[in-house]
């Protein structure tokens, strides 16, 4: 089962491979479809026992395109922000590595950071099977990662199943997190921190770290750039354009 995903994989990687920025950019579906191969091919390999006594989740697939069109819409906050160059972004709990790849295609810097040494492996497997350059693979602990504050976009689904941790997590990210940095959480409970902590929600599961007055301004700047593509259902145009 193993070499039969892996071989599964490296036929993906090859497609990626095939594509340059622009396409990346410009056909979602594409990119969208060979990540769904990869997720489903890699996607099969289990959390350690370690992992769960830790409290972490199994991974966790998050829908491709969605992922896609957050972060179109993360780099056009960053943008107004005139923040266009070197933006580095970092998944935690990235799992087998999949949202790593998609972000190392629209991002200078794409790393992920993993704590279960089978999905740390399996995500290793997947930026090396794609000859990606710009991207790290980070084995460590979320709650003690050091380096938060060298990111411009945070992205995490649900690292713990431990509430407790979570919460914890959460604390620590908007803590260590650099002004402006944007946050995105679909499953997150900011409401939960402390007031001085919380960030402040732009659109859907997109957040910023910086004050309620500065963040109301930020609403108002990026309003008239919200793109309509965000409205768009990729799953009915999956059957124009066939990759896999």
């Amino acid at each position: 089962m193993i070499r039969s995903n892996l071989m599964n994989n490296k036929i993906a990687a090859q497609k990626l491979r095939q594509l340059s920025k622009d396409e990346l950019h410009d056909n979602l579906i594409v990119a969208v479809e060979a990540i769904v191969m990869l997720d489903k091919t890699i996607g099969s390999i289990t959390r350690t026992k370690q992992a769960e006594k830790y409290g972490c989740f199994e991974y966790i697939a998050y829908n491709p395109g969605e992922f896609l069109l957050k972060m179109r819409y993360a780099r056009q906050i960053l943008a107004a922000l005139k923040r266009n160059d070197d933006i580095k972004f970092l998944d935690v709990g990235c799992g087998v590595g999949t949202k790593v790849l998609l972000a190392s295609q629209l991002f200078s810097q794409a790393d992920g950071l993993e704590y279960d040494q089978h999905y740390y492996a399996a995500a290793r497997r997947t930026i090396s099977a794609n000859k990606v350059k710009n991207s790290r693979i980070i084995k460590g602990d979320a709650l003690v990662f050091p380096a938060y504050g060298e990111y411009d976009i945070i992205y995490l689904y649900r690292p713990f199943f431990d509430l407790v941790k979570q919460n914890e997590l959460e604390m620590k990210i908007m803590s260590d997190a650099k002004p402006d940095t944007i946050i995105v959480c679909p499953s997150c409970n900011f409401d939960e921190l402390p007031p001085s902590h919380r960030p402040v929600k732009l659109f859907d599961f997109l957040y910023i770290k910086c004050s309620p007055a500065r963040g109301k301004k930020i609403r108002e700047k990026i309003k008239h750039i919200r793109p309509e593509l965000l409205g768009h259902d990729w799953r009915s145009s999956t059957k124009k354009l066939r990759l896999l």
